[in-house]
């Protein structure tokens, strides 16, 4: 709402030279260019509080709070992190797999106007839908790669799939 760029910063450990800071890292923009909050280590992959493997994307509730798809790749770390509007963390849930909660390479992510969380699990084929706890809700299957979603003010979820079908 005040005009804020959101970037994830996702470029593999093996793109970046030695004692380079990018990767891994989520950054908040002004819209004047002015870095206002940086999330993640830049320059080292991992997991925890700090740490991020190539996020994916993100998004910001009404409230503040900061959601960020971590694992782009089927070895990332496949979760969600959910920091405050300060950029302190508050909790993660998910890890690799097949079942409800977990995930292979998550790649997109939005909220709609209820608080709930869509995730793009990519090479699942699907996307799930959780509360703004991690709670699983529900999944919606026989998508091809999704690797967008937008969901518009009037409530519309539109995604983007990948490729062709086979």
């Amino acid at each position: 709402s005040d005009g804020n760029v959101w970037v994830t910063d996702g470029v593999g450990s093996g793109n970046i030279p030695e004692g380079d800071d990018r990767g891994h890292r989520v950054i908040k923009f002004s819209p004047r260019g002015e870095v206002l909050m940086i999330l993640g280590t830049g320059g080292e992959e991992g997991g925890g509080r700090n740490h991020f493997t190539s996020p994916s994307d993100v998004v910001v509730a009404e409230n503040g709070d900061i959601f960020v798809a971590d694992g782009h790749g089927n070895a990332g770390n496949n979760r969600v992190v959910k920091f405050n509007r300060r950029g302190e963390f508050l909790m993660s849930w998910g890890q690799t797999g097949y079942g409800p909660g977990e995930f292979r390479s998550l790649h997109a992510i939005d909220i709609d106007g209820d608080g709930m969380i869509y995730i793009g699990d990519r090479e699942n084929h699907r996307v799930q839908v959780f509360d703004s706890r991690g709670r699983f809700e529900t999944q919606w299957v026989n998508l091809h790669r999704p690797c967008a979603i937008y969901i518009s003010q009037e409530q519309h979820v539109y995604i983007g799939e990948l490729g062709e079908m086979y």
